[in-house]
């Protein structure tokens, strides 16, 4: 769907780019961006944007923008982190290799490095609640003086908490300050489109007029379901699970997430300057999951986030003021 964004209000826009969860089709949104900061010629997105967004795949794609890391660099990095990770045959073994490449890429680094504001979306295990690293008090609703960027972690730490998607990952034990001991999963579970959220920090705390706000959200694309390659082992586990736990609906779960946002989000703000990116490919020659890393079909869906920007590129200019 295209949004066309309305005569621009009075007032300086405040821009917000939102990145959606899931998997590996993430390299779609990658796609988007590498064609977007071509067109903006503003250097890295960090420049582009006041508040930017993540959930899951889309709070990895989120750090790197915010890091003020190229549309190149992210793209080399997604080639190389997505077959590696997703080729491994156990939740174990997908959540140590993630592991090991958060933590190479990100190193030490706290939210106090990021050159824009940020959110990166978890969910609380126990309590079924959103839980959202910040980098900025001024996003805090309550309780400023206290405030702990990112709640104290590495930005590597919420990152592997907004991916621990089960059952394909494993959970995150992660020691937050102010709340101690948390057990987290993947943001997509509360927010796979975590675009209300970054509405919500925008007009509620950050004190934006609706009508300043400019609003990029990008999702992975919409596809027919194949089902993930597994090994025998593995794929017995996962029929094994079944009984207890529908993964086989995992996916739609997340789509219909995203897809209930976006819904919102033109509901609750007719005039909202906003424009989603979220092509659909029905064609079976574009069949894939979230764990996808066949790099023929990835670098497939990359070029598709390529020709998803185009489609829309008159909208994305207006919105983002960039003719």
């Amino acid at each position: 769907m295209t949004g066309q964004p309305k005569v621009k209000p009075h007032g300086k826009p405040f821009r917000i780019l939102t990145l959606d969860g899931g998997g590996s089709k993430g390299i779609y949104t990658v796609g988007v961006l590498n064609e977007l900061e071509a067109h903006l010629s503003n250097g890295p997105l960090a420049n582009s944007f006041d508040l930017i967004y993540g959930t899951s795949t889309g709070a990895i794609i989120a750090a790197l923008v915010a890091l003020g890391e190229t549309a190149d660099e992210i793209t080399r990095l997604y080639f190389e982190i997505i077959p590696c990770v997703m080729r491994s045959n156990t939740a174990s073994e997908r959540t140590l290799s993630l592991q090991k490449h958060s933590e190479r890429i990100f190193g030490e680094r706290k939210f106090d490095s990021f050159r824009t504001k940020v959110g990166i979306v978890s969910t609380n295990y126990h309590f079924s609640r959103p839980t959202i690293f910040k980098s900025h008090a001024a996003q805090a609703f309550s309780m400023q003086k206290s405030f702990k960027p990112g709640f104290g972690c590495t930005i590597s730490e919420a990152v592997l908490a907004s991916t621990a998607a089960l059952p394909f990952f494993l959970k995150r034990d992660v020691l937050l300050e102010n709340q101690g001991p948390t057990a987290l999963i993947d943001g997509g579970f509360v927010a796979n489109n975590p675009t209300l959220y970054a509405i919500t920090d925008a007009v509620g705390a950050l004190k934006v007029p609706v009508e300043h706000l400019h609003i990029l959200s990008i999702g992975v694309g919409q596809y027919v379901q194949a089902d993930p390659k597994m090994s025998w082992f593995e794929r017995k586990k996962l029929n094994f699970l079944k009984k207890n736990f529908p993964v086989d609906i995992l996916e739609k779960t997340l789509d219909a997430s995203a897809m209930s946002t976006e819904i919102l989000v033109r509901f609750i703000f007719e005039n909202l300057k906003y424009v989603r990116i979220n092509d659909s490919y029905i064609d079976n020659g574009f069949a894939t999951n979230l764990l996808e890393h066949d790099r023929e079909k990835l670098q497939r869906m990359y070029q598709l986030g390529r020709t998803s920007f185009g489609r829309q590129q008159s909208a994305i200019e207006i919105l983002l003021d960039a003719h």
